[in-house]
């Protein structure tokens, strides 16, 4: 059983902003690919999104699960059982 799961991005049911719901799946897919050791870019073309969005939705990543930087990230990611 993943041992951090719950500082991984979650769905929340209440929240007021309707878009929660398809940034937080937007958030877990860019932690996936995180935790396959991919890049920015290569996480870009694969989500069809721009490098600038990625690096946003990095940034808001690492706020959430409280890591220092990507390494961090990829450790709990993998972890979690993701990628």
């Amino acid at each position: 059983m993943p041992r951090d799961q719950s500082r991984l991005p979650r769905i929340h049911a209440r929240s007021p902003c309707v878009k929660s719901a398809t940034a937080a799946r937007r958030e877990r897919e860019v932690l996936e690919l995180l935790a396959q050791c991919l890049s920015n870019a290569d996480t870009a073309g694969r989500l069809s999104t721009s490098e600038a969005t990625v690096k946003s939705q990095m940034t808001k990543l690492l706020g959430k699960l409280e890591c220092a930087n990507r390494v961090q990230a990829a450790i709990l990611a993998h972890e979690a059982g993701l990628g």
